[in-house]
């Protein structure tokens, strides 16, 4: 089953992209890091190639709750409960 994370894709490259205009030098390696989940795995998932593992998403959404206070995940969490339950079948 393929789960739709276009507003999650679109989320993740505004949040990119602020951070690179804060540290120009900032790289989706080092975002990949910081979301916890492998650097090819997070380039393939934003140019559309791949979707995410409940374990990678897990991870990414680890990080936005204690990096950031995310208005996305609050208002997604019932969607987003969906989309774990869909991945673990």
């Amino acid at each position: 089953m393929r789960t739709d994370l276009n507003e999650l894709r679109s989320f993740l490259e505004k949040e990119f992209q602020k951070k690179k205009t804060f540290n120009s030098s900032y790289s989706k390696n080092a975002f990949s890091r910081d979301l916890n989940i492998p650097a090819t795995t997070l380039n393939s998932f934003l140019k559309g190639e791949r979707e995410l593992s409940f374990k990678n998403l897990n991870s990414i959404f680890k990080y936005l709750n204690s990096e950031i206070h995310c208005s996305f995940c609050d208002k997604r969490l019932f969607t987003l409960n969906g989309v774990f339950s869909a991945l673990k079948t």
